[in-house]
This record gives C-alpha cells, sequence and structure tokens, in this order.
C-alpha cells in the first residue's frame, strides 16, 4: 500500500536542472501571515473533528512522511475557493487544491501558503515546460520567508498503479525545481480517465521533506 507507493516513489529519483527566479507576487505572504495566530485549542479541535470524520465514513487520502517515518490517513475538513484542507490525527493537518500541496500544519518547518498555479496548469495539462512558484515558510520571531523557485515540468509517460484492489492507467509527470535555497522534485500521477492527480510525492520543508499521497477509501 503506501510503504509500496514510498519506495516506489524514492526508486524513480529526482534530478533538479532549473534556475532560480524572482517573483513579485505578495498574495502567498499576506496569506501566510493570516494564519500565524491560531487558538491554543486548535490541536484538540482537530482530533475531535478527525475522529467525527472518519466514524462518518468519508472519503480518506493515504499520507507519508519518509523522512518521519510516518504513514497514516486523512481525512477531509473544510472545502474553500477550490483549497480542501485534510485533517491528520494529533492536530495535524495539509491543504490541497486539485491534488497539489498548498500549506501544512502541525509537522514542524510548516509550509504556510504557496503560488503552484502554473505547476498545476502543467501538470494537469500533461505540458512539459518551465514553471516558478512561491513558497513561504515561517522563519525567524515569526516573519514570513518567501522562496522562490523555476521548476521544469517533464512528462514521464503512462503508468499503471493499483487503487484500491483496481488497476488504473495513469500519465506520470516530473516536476524538477531550483532556487537559492535549494533543491526539490515533485512526481504526479494523473489519472487518464479523469486528469486528476491521483498519487503524488511533494516537497513539504527542510525538516518534513518528501510527503507521499494517494486517494483512499471511497474515492
Amino acid at each position: 500500500m503506501i510503504r509500496t507507493l514510498i519506495s516506489c516513489a524514492l526508486a524513480l529519483g529526482i534530478t533538479a536542472s532549473c534556475t532560480q527566479t524572482d517573483s513579485s507576487d505578495t498574495s502567498v505572504t499576506e496569506k501566510a501571515l493570516a494564519t500565524i495566530d491560531v487558538q491554543s485549542n486548535r490541536a484538540q479541535l482537530q482530533d475531535l473533528r478527525f475522529a467525527q470524520q472518519a466514524q462518518a465514513g468519508v472519503p480518506t487520502l493515504k499520507f507519508g512522511i519518509e523522512d518521519l517515518d510516518i504513514v497514516t490517513q486523512a481525512v477531509p475538513d473544510t472545502m474553500r475557493d477550490g483549497i480542501q484542507t485534510w485533517l491528520i490525527a494529533g492536530g495535524m493537518s495539509f491543504s490541497l487544491q486539485d491534488g497539489f500541496l498548498r500549506s501544512t500544519r502541525g509537522l514542524g518547518d510548516d509550509l504556510m501558503a504557496a503560488d503552484i498555479a502554473q505547476t498545476r496548469a502543467a501538470v494537469l495539462g500533461l505540458k512539459a515546460g518551465q514553471a516558478t512558484r512561491t513558497m513561504a515558510y515561517i522563519g525567524a520571531e515569526d516573519t514570513i520567508e518567501k522562496r522562490s523557485f523555476t521548476c521544469e515540468i517533464t512528462v514521464r509517460g503512462p503508468r499503471e498503479l493499483t487503487i484500491n484492489a483496481t488497476k488504473t492507467a495513469t500519465t506520470l509527470v516530473a516536476e524538477d525545481c531550483s532556487g537559492l535555497t535549494g533543491t526539490f522534485g515533485n512526481l504526479y500521477w494523473v489519472k487518464t480517465a479523469t486528469g486528476k492527480v491521483v498519487q503524488s510525492r511533494q516537497w513539504g520543508s527542510d525538516r518534513i521533506g518528501p510527503i507521499v499521497m494517494r486517494i483512499g477509501r471511497n474515492q
């Protein structure tokens, strides 16, 4: 299952081949600043919500952090402007837009916000080319550190996955990113029948490392 997925993702490998570009987009910083102040009981409330959703039999997402040896499931919480928040037991959460990581909470060195518009368009369109993305993290004294990356999108071709005991035709798309603060790579498996991301391996942060996700029960 997800451990097999992690091994598969690791075996594919990532090679960065991009250059740094500047971004004038301030929306990422503004969104990140708006999320710093949270209530002290947020983790307890999230765990209660997680239990309620899990018992209700809602669609789930398989979730794994390779470097931290975390393998679990996530349940959906709120949806706003096309961005879905997912909950993990322990007061942790993350948000996705069409399968693309937008933020993490409670995992350490969290991704506060990400501008993935160009990446999303290229990957879902199965188009090779270059994309610029911006990612915001909390820096010293709760300041926002915005990092810009230039990413090379390549279409690696057809891949067959077994999801929920069903063979699924997908296309594997790779994103190799480079910036002044480092390099990372993402992998996306786009389902042929729907054009949606059904499995991915996406960079969280220097501390979190790669996050592996795959659609789970009731999807």
